[in-house]
């Protein structure tokens, strides 16, 4: 026997309403997954009562992070289908990967309809926060990598090879007096999150424009997770004091 949720939906879906341009928010989205998306992966949407074999949209509003960028706006529309009436989905494939932006982390609403005859919708929302991409599915150019990698010696650290399915960036080394150390960066930490979002590849370590390098770290000894931010520092020019002080000795003896 339906529940009062899953019926009221079929009924809407069905005979559309009276009022076609207003949304009837009577879907109940429980889940979006995985939080994890490379490509061959299945973007699934849990609800109830959904109508199986329908086409519907899937609306994800909120934040985009990419490596090396700041935070933008985002608004991207899918196309789902009810393949279960508790399951809607959408195939991941390199085109949608790039269309969603290429590698990043969303963090925002997701927003699930499908439309009646009469033209009136059935929604339902949900929070949602997802990792888009692996650098081999959407091809971070290598030379993306080496600029992060030289960026990361700049703050004073040196990161394990990646590994495909491991949690975050190893750190192999720090420099002694070095930015990442004056921080509390130890050998051995993994770099969970760069800025907030999730960290996946050494490209996560491009600069953002402006903004001082925040990191999350978890480390064995301790347990949770751990923030630091490592300051911008410029480049220290080179002290002119050792010709200033050989002038003044040169024009002392002269005199």
């Amino acid at each position: 026997m339906l529940s009062s949720r899953p019926l009221a939906v079929a009924l809407a879906l069905m005979l559309g309403g009276c009022a076609p341009t207003v949304d009837a928010e009577l879907l109940e989205v429980e889940a979006v997954g995985p939080e994890r998306l490379d490509r061959g992966a299945v973007l699934r949407v849990e609800a109830e009562g959904l109508p199986v074999g329908r086409e519907g949209t899937l609306r994800l509003r909120g934040r985009f992070h990419a490596p090396g960028e700041a935070p933008r706006d985002y608004d991207e529309t899918l196309e789902v289908r009810a393949v279960a009436a508790d399951r809607a989905e959408v195939p991941v494939e390199d085109a949608l990967l790039r269309r969603l932006g290429g590698r990043g982390t969303f963090v925002g609403d997701a927003e699930l309809a499908f439309a009646s005859p009469r033209g009136q919708r059935v929604v339902g929302r949900q929070e949602a926060r997802l990792d888009l991409g692996s650098p081999r599915a959407v091809g971070i150019d290598r030379d993306q990598e080496r600029a992060a990698a030289a960026h990361g010696e700049a703050l004073g650290l040196r990161l394990e090879e990646a590994e495909p399915g491991t949690l975050g960036l190893g750190v192999a080394e720090v420099v002694d007096g070095g930015p990442a150390a004056r921080a509390g960066v130890r050998p051995g930490d993994r770099i969970v999150a760069v800025h907030g979002w999730r960290a996946r590849s050494p490209a996560e370590l491009l600069p953002q424009p402006g903004a001082a390098p925040q990191l999350t770290l978890l480390r064995d000894d301790v347990g949770g997770e751990r923030r630091v931010r490592i300051p911008l520092e410029a480049p220290r020019a080179p002290s002119p004091f050792p010709f200033g002080a050989a002038a003044l000795l040169l024009f002392a003896a002269l005199v």
